[in-house]
């Protein structure tokens, strides 16, 4: 079976796993509305957490990032890192208060707590404005990016334009049909997906090459020694840019929707605490693999023309193809299991 047989059979599985989860949610589902975009207000800490990390981290953590280690160096890790794990401060502190608000007042969606708290039918109005604005380019490029990994991935075997439209009807056909519990069971399965192989995929990656961590960060002190420094290489992580990326990112689960009504999800407030602390967790361990990758590419690979491409070249001249498989898989369900909650958060509004 050659490269591009073992992706397609490792991606048809995928999807096939996803609408299974799917077909569950739905089947699960009760009546109301609190039922189908909060869950029926039921999740626990391990759906919960895991439904939160897969929709915060899209498939910019797979491309994205080891690129932005790759390209600025270091400093890549207190502007992702440290910035997530402070945003779960935030994320309990104002999270239990708006999980309060939305049981005592029956809310389901961000918008409408707006509307109702604020009582301004006018702000919710701006609310659902600014909301569509913006989540539709950003739903729009993880679809777009993923069609374009698959045309590549498969040598053309699944054009960009078919790969695009196929991943797009699957996340609206178990999103709007399982609502919320399903997505969140798919988050759980594509979070842990993505966070199992591409720590696989470092390791792999480090141990062939060098045999250890220690021994590539030596590697990386004696051939890019910069990228070893802030502000980096090309004086990117300033302070100034660095403060001000860590305000931007502390504040992302009150501007986007589709974070925000996670906290309504929560079964207890002692869940939604557990879901803070795992997540903080998660939020800073997803950074250890992009680290080594895009540290490692830089000193194997240097002059790439873009840092995103570090991933994708790692993964062509390290990795067996039934490995690389996995991998397209992963970066295909980082970007799913944003863009369902996108779905879902958009049906709302």
């Amino acid at each position: 079976m050659n490269a591009t047989a073992i992706i397609l059979v490792e991606l048809l599985a995928y999807l096939l796993a996803v609408l299974y989860l799917g077909y569950r949610g739905w089947r699960a589902q009760g009546p109301g509305l609190a039922e189908f975009f909060v869950a029926g207000r039921t999740l626990g800490p391990v759906v919960g957490f895991l439904t939160w990390s897969a929709t915060l981290f899209s498939a910019f953590t797979l491309v994205g990032l080891p690129g932005f280690f790759y390209t600025h160096g270091i400093g890549s890790w207190p502007f992702i890192a440290f910035a997530d794990t402070f945003m779960g401060v935030l994320f309990y502190l104002v999270g239990r208060r708006l999980w309060r608000l939305s049981r005592e007042r029956n809310l389901v969606t961000p918008v409408e707590l707006l509307a109702v708290h604020y009582k301004s039918p006018a702000l919710g109005l701006l609310a659902v404005a600014v909301s569509v604005l913006f989540l539709l380019p950003y739903l729009a490029i993880q679809m777009i990016g993923v069609g374009r990994l698959l045309e590549g991935a498969t040598s053309g075997t699944i054009p960009y334009l078919w790969g695009t439209v196929l991943l797009l009807v699957v996340t609206v056909l178990y999103s709007e049909l399982g609502g919320m519990r399903a997505v969140a069971w798919t988050d759980a399965l594509q979070g842990s997906l993505f966070f199992l192989v591409f720590y696989l995929t470092a390791a792999l990656f480090v141990a062939r090459e060098w045999g250890s961590v220690g021994a590539l960060f030596q590697a990386v002190a004696e051939r890019q020694p910069a990228l070893l420094s802030v502000p980096g290489p090309r004086g990117y992580f300033s302070h100034a840019t660095l403060i001000s990326l860590f305000i931007l990112i502390v504040g992302m689960p009150l501007t986007q929707p589709q974070l925000a009504v996670r906290f309504f999800v929560a079964r207890s407030e002692g869940t939604l605490r557990r879901m803070t602390v795992a997540s903080a967790t998660f939020a800073t361990l997803i950074v250890v693999p992009a680290l080594l990758v895009g540290l490692g590419g830089a000193v194997l690979y240097p002059g790439l023309a873009s840092g995103d491409l570090i991933l994708p070249t790692i993964v062509s001249r390290t990795l067996a193809p039934p490995l690389a498989g996995l991998v397209v898989c992963a970066v295909v369900a980082a970007a799913m299991s944003t863009v369902d909650s996108q779905v879902l958060v958009l049906g709302s509004l």
